[in-house]
C-alpha cells in the first residue's frame, strides 16, 4: 500500500527545547554557515526520532514515510535564529560559531506557514483561469510553496510545536497539473480558409503555404470543414501586390512583393475568438526571393496568432 505522508497532520507531544548548531571555521562567515548546518543536522535528527517514535502508529489510516527524504540544508529556510561568533585562538584564524533556535520563536515560522497556506490556496485557485501555460504555472508555484511548508514543518516539530494539514494537499496538486499537462499536449482539428479577391491559384498557394509552416504537432489541419472542427480560421487575402522597383545608379531593379491579409480565429460555437492584419513585405532581385521572404513574415505572424488555440 503506497505510503501517504503524515507530517502535515501529526499533533506532536514533543516537550518544547531550544536546538543549538555549532560550526567552527577560518573566518566568521565560514564559522556560521558550519553553525547553521549543524543546527539542521540537529532538526533532522528530532523529526526522525519523531518519525521512528510514530512509524508504528497507523491511526486513521495513515502512515508515516520513509524520514531520510527530509532536507534541511538550505540554511535560508531558518528563521529567528540568533547567531554568536568568537575567535577561539590567538595564533590563528580560527572563530567558532553557535546557532540557537529557541522555541519562543515558534510564532515566526507559524506565521509564514500561514502565508504560504494563502499563496498555495491563491495559486490553486488560479490553476481554473488564464492560458495552459499559465495554469501549469500556478501549479508549480502551488507545489513550491508546498515544498517551502515541509521545511518550516519540519523546524516547527523539532521545537516541539503542532503541525496542520495543509487546505490544499500534494495530491490534489499534482492531480490539477497532470490534467493540464494533458490538456497541453492534447491535439486539435483546425479548418483553414483562404479567401480573398484573388485567383484560385493564388488561394491553393496561400492555403498550402500557411498550412506547411505549421510545425505544432498539436494542430491537426485540414482544408474541408466536416463539422468536426475545434476551430476554424479564415485569411483574407487583401492585398498581394507584385511592383518592380526601377534600377538606380547604386542598386539593380528589385522586386518589391506586399501581402496584407486579415485573420480571424473562430471556436465551433461559432464565437471568433480574435481577429488581427496580418502582413509581411520584402525587396530583391529576384521575384521568387521577394515572395519567398515577404511569405516568411507572413508565416510567422500566422504561427503566432495560432497560439490562442492552443492555450498559451
Amino acid at each position: 500500500m503506497k505510503k501517504i505522508l503524515l507530517l502535515f497532520i501529526l499533533m506532536t507531544t514533543l516537550s518544547f527545547a531550544d536546538l543549538t548548531g555549532i560550526g567552527n571555521g577560518k573566518n566568521e562567515t565560514e564559522a556560521k554557515n558550519n553553525a547553521l548546518s549543524d543546527l539542521s543536522s540537529k532538526i533532522q535528527i528530532e523529526v526522525k526520532s519523531e518519525f521512528n517514535s510514530k512509524s508504528t502508529e497507523n491511526n486513521n489510516g495513515y502512515s508515516f514515510e520513509d524520514a531520510s527524504n527530509i532536507n534541511l540544508r538550505t540554511t535560508n529556510d531558518f528563521l529567528g535564529v540568533d547567531i554568536k561568533v568568537n575567535k577561539i585562538s590567538i595564533f590563528k584564524d580560527q572563530y567558532e560559531a553557535v546557532a540557537i533556535l529557541s522555541s519562543d520563536k515558534l510564532n515566526l515560522y507559524y506565521n509564514k506557514i500561514k502565508i504560504i497556506d494563502e499563496s498555495i490556496l491563491t495559486n490553486f485557485r488560479l490553476t481554473d483561469s488564464g492560458s495552459k501555460i499559465e495554469k501549469i504555472d500556478h501549479s508549480d508555484q502551488a507545489l513550491e510553496d508546498l515544498k517551502k511548508r515541509e521545511k518550516y514543518s519540519y523546524v516547527i516539530l523539532a521545537l516541539g510545536g503542532q503541525i496542520s494539514k495543509p487546505k490544499i494537499s500534494k495530491y490534489d496538486i499534482e492531480k490539477r497539473k497532470a490534467t493540464l499537462k494533458k490538456d497541453l499536449h492534447e491535439r486539435v482539428s483546425v479548418a483553414l480558409n483562404v479567401i480573398g479577391d484573388i485567383g484560385e491559384d493564388d488561394r491553393i498557394y496561400f492555403q498550402k503555404e500557411l498550412s506547411s509552416s505549421i510545425k505544432d504537432k498539436r494542430i491537426a489541419l485540414g482544408y474541408i470543414e466536416n463539422g468536426s472542427e475545434d476551430y476554424y480560421i479564415d485569411v483574407n487575402i487583401i492585398e498581394n501586390k507584385a511592383q518592380k522597383i526601377p534600377e538606380t545608379y547604386i542598386m539593380p531593379e528589385m522586386t518589391n512583393i506586399r501581402i496584407n491579409a486579415f485573420m480571424e480565429v473562430i471556436d465551433s460555437y461559432g464565437e471568433t475568438l480574435f481577429s488581427q492584419n496580418i502582413s509581411g513585405e520584402a525587396e530583391e532581385i529576384e521575384k521568387k526571393q521577394a515572395m519567398d521572404l515577404a511569405l516568411d513574415m507572413l508565416k510567422l505572424s500566422f504561427n503566432n496568432n495560432l497560439k490562442v488555440i492552443l492555450g498559451e
